[in-house]
């Protein structure tokens, strides 16, 4: 008999705990929200439009407006310049010999979700040397993220396409 209640008390407790072991419907998934890329593209390279005037014009403010409080600038031939200001003292010796920059956009990705970007570019500077202006080709590379509603620079990588002397 004591084998019979235990029997049927464990009998009830299955059946009580059943329902918590079937599937439970999951609730349905928010929608992701729709980004319009294409609005995001134009937003990028206007940005990238005001940045090339902004150098050409050597206007610091809205340069550095334009990077992430924590950007990151990979230069050749220097260590990692991490900071929005930390920019600041480079772009000031650059503007020194700086006569004017040319870029032009080759590849612009923008993920999925509208946050974040990428460019792909060549670029062509002209500086003043110490007998003549130098002109310089190269190639960069961009990644933006949107911020507040606004799309900063995060990190930066450039080089030049003449060899090393």
């Amino acid at each position: 008999m004591k084998y019979l209640i235990i029997l049927s008390g464990v009998v009830c407790l299955s059946f009580m705990l059943l329902p918590a072991c079937a599937p439970q419907p999951q609730p349905e998934a928010a929608p992701e929200p729709v980004v319009d890329l294409q609005a995001e593209e134009a937003a990028i390279r206007e940005l990238d439009k005001r940045n090339m005037e902004a150098y050409n014009n050597k206007d610091l403010e809205t340069l550095l407006g334009s990077l992430a409080e924590d950007h990151v600038a990979h230069e050749p031939n220097v260590s990692p310049i991490v900071g929005r200001e930390a920019q600041r003292p480079l772009m000031e010796e650059f503007f020194k010999v700086f006569v004017s920059i040319n870029w032009e956009i080759e590849e612009l990705e923008i993920s999925t979700s509208g946050d974040m970007a990428y460019v792909l570019g060549t670029y062509h500077v002209v500086i003043e040397g110490s007998e003549d202006q130098v002109e310089v080709d190269g190639k960069y590379i961009n990644v933006l993220k949107k911020i507040n509603g606004e799309w900063k620079y995060v990190v930066f990588s450039g080089s030049s396409n003449q060899p090393s002397s």
